[in-house]
């Protein structure tokens, strides 16, 4: 089974998202992305419009993902 793996704040969910997504999902078997949580954005000095909660329900809605995890460093 080949995994794909990204990272991303996934801020502002557009259909740029979805396109990279789908593209993404298409190399693998499974495809998991990693949301940066509001800490590590702030740690970096990027603050998100949507929270963290709200940007992972946006990346579990879409069909082209198979798991969503948090991502701290």
């Amino acid at each position: 089974m080949k995994v794909v793996l990204t990272y991303g704040t996934f801020d502002l969910f557009h259909v740029g998202h979805i396109r990279l997504l789908k593209l993404l999902s298409l190399l693998g078997d499974k495809f998991i992305v990693g949301v940066l949580s509001d800490e590590f954005n702030i740690l970096k000095g990027v603050e998100s419009f949507f929270s963290y909660e709200e940007r992972v329900e946006n990346l579990r809605s879409c069909k082209y993902v198979s798991k969503v995890f948090p991502e701290y460093n």
